[in-house]
């Protein structure tokens, strides 16, 4: 009897944990969240922050540019990535092995990273603009990446593997029985696959498709990259982090409160949508992929390497940089050193201590929270510390 009530306590002891964790983690840090979007200086409670929100045009413009950009970028990941799992699934050719694991890279990239290597490789003074400019003689660098169509772009590349994963796993699950069906009764095959394997996989892409959304939505190191400012997650970012109008920094934390609203709608309206149809398959066989033809293979074979080629740019240009000198205005460059790392592994090793220790830790906010106890919340090692300075304003 002991031995039965301790393992009874053992899960509920758990679950209290759990608990607890995304009480103070996750549930507390939203209330206060709201809490300040919903009160003014004085602690009382009012919409007038965000009436002075909806009155703003620039913050109604940043408004319909985050949701554009999120569409869009869905969009443009659900093209790539649709054509991405449905090649790697449904066909075989020459390196669908190697194209299945190089698929799923470049999602592992930070974003800050990624852009970082697009500006270096395609920015006005970039390595393709340099070779253009001496190729072409052209007399201004084309814009590639700066402004909204670069943010789109460089989402993409960096996204669609969301939508790769869970098509994949999609269509994998399809009964084949259902598609020999529709073509036994002279479905074509766009017919076939608009309403018989579409349908079917739409639970996983609409999964997919969600975390595109969110991601775009979210995402404020891109755009202040590229310069574009007139979205909200850039907007609260600088307005969180700006020392000097406690107006603008109660806005920041309007924008925050309104993008977790958001964010929760969209989630509930995907998990809706999903919900009113059954999306249910007669059995997980698996489907025999095809052999393409060679015309159809090269096909194949330059399509994937031309997305994997643009998706690891920003690879190649965080490479260079952090082996190259004196780059600047040439398309490489012109020398090449390890004193980068040698200064980073010997000079700072406290930064990649902490980042692991950041990524392995369940309790970075604790350790915010010790970091700030020992009075160091005005020096450099605390992370949150600008946050934490601009609050107690």
């Amino acid at each position: 009897m002991p031995a039965r009530g301790g393992g009874a306590a053992l899960p509920a002891l758990g679950v209290v944990l759990i608990w607890l964790f995304l009480l103070v983690f996750l549930v507390y840090p939203l209330l206060r969240i709201f809490y300040d979007a919903f009160s003014d200086d004085a602690g009382r409670i009012t919409l007038a922050n965000f009436v002075a929100f909806a009155r703003d045009p620039f913050y109604v413009r940043s408004l319909v540019n985050s949701l554009l950009l999120g569409l869009g970028t869905v969009v443009t990941t659900s093209v790539v990535g649709f054509a991405v799992a449905f090649l790697l699934v449904r066909f075989d050719f020459v390196g669908r092995n190697l194209f299945s694991y190089l698929t799923l890279i470049p999602i592992i990239s930070p974003p800050l990273v990624g852009v970082l290597g697009f500006t270096f490789i395609m920015g006005r003074a970039g390595t393709v603009n340099v070779l253009l400019e001496d190729w072409l003689g052209l007399a201004r660098p084309i814009n590639f990446v700066y402004g909204l169509h670069g943010v789109l772009l460089v989402e993409t590349l960096h996204l669609f593997p969301m939508i790769t994963l869970n098509v994949v796993d999609a269509l994998a699950k399809i009964d084949p029985a259902l598609e020999e069906a529709a073509e036994s009764v002279g479905a074509r095959a766009w017919t076939t696959w608009r309403t018989i394997t579409l349908p079917l996989t739409t639970p996983g892409y609409v999964a997919g498709a969600l975390l595109v959304f969110i991601w775009t939505f979210s995402d404020f190191a891109t755009p202040l990259v590229l310069g574009v400012h007139d979205l909200l997650a850039s907007q609260a970012y600088l307005n969180i982090v700006q020392f000097v109008d406690r107006r603008i920094f109660r806005m920041g934390i309007v924008i925050s409160a309104l993008m977790v609203v958001l964010a929760v709608v969209f989630l509930v309206a995907a998990r809706q949508y999903v919900a009113i149809k059954d999306y249910s398959s007669l059995a997980y066989s698996r489907i025999a992929r095809r052999r393409l033809a060679p015309l159809g293979q090269a096909g194949a074979v330059a399509f994937l390497s031309l997305v994997m080629l643009l998706s690891f740019i920003p690879y190649l240009g965080v490479g260079l940089a952090s082996v190259g000198k004196g780059w600047s205005l040439t398309p490489f460059p012109v020398q090449y050193t390890l004193q980068y790392f040698e200064r980073v592994i010997v000079e700072a090793p406290k930064y990649i201590v902490n980042s692991f220790l950041y990524s392995g830790s369940p309790s970075s906010g604790a350790s915010s929270s010790a970091c700030r106890s020992r009075g160091s919340s005005r020096g450099r090692g605390c992370p949150g510390a600008t946050s934490s300075t601009a609050s107690t304003r």
